[in-house]
């Protein structure tokens, strides 16, 4: 890669040609490569036993923090994933505060329909104005 130009050093009025000076960024694997080889979807049968394990196993830990830690690098997730799923359960159990995930999928789909819907009733109300202004046109008969 020596002697490649990084773009954000182009766009600021200046260039660096000089092979230890190459951007950072051009030096590393592409990222998005790896990012689609690792996100993986897990089943939600294992999301459920390592929600459960968490919480069977929080009382033997300092904190959930450790217990999502020690289960997660069991399971092969983050720690942070787990942590989230944790919180997401608990909010479904009614444990904590929060908007069910259920509640929250079918807001998210009626948010999506709405403004179908919108433009639906918009389409008949234009329509019918277009109609009454030409009835108000037509000249009157006697």
């Amino acid at each position: 890669m020596p002697g490649r130009i990084c773009a954000a050093l182009v766009r600021g009025g200046y260039r660096i040609n000089e092979p230890h000076r190459v951007c950072r960024r051009l030096q590393r694997p592409n990222r998005m490569e790896h990012d689609e080889q690792t996100n993986e979807q897990v089943s939600p049968e294992l999301r459920e036993h390592a929600v459960r394990l968490v919480f069977d196993q929080e009382a033997d830990h300092s904190s959930r923090w450790a217990a999502c830690q020690s289960i997660s690098a069991k399971i092969g997730c983050s720690a942070q994933t787990l942590l989230d799923w944790v919180k997401t359960a608990g909010i479904d159990a009614g444990k904590r505060a929060g908007l069910p995930s259920d509640i929250a999928a079918k807001m998210k789909e009626l948010q999506r329909e709405n403004p179908e819907l919108r433009q639906a009733h918009e389409i008949p109300r234009k329509a019918s104005a277009y109609f009454a202004q030409a009835e108000l046109d037509r000249p009157m008969k006697r």
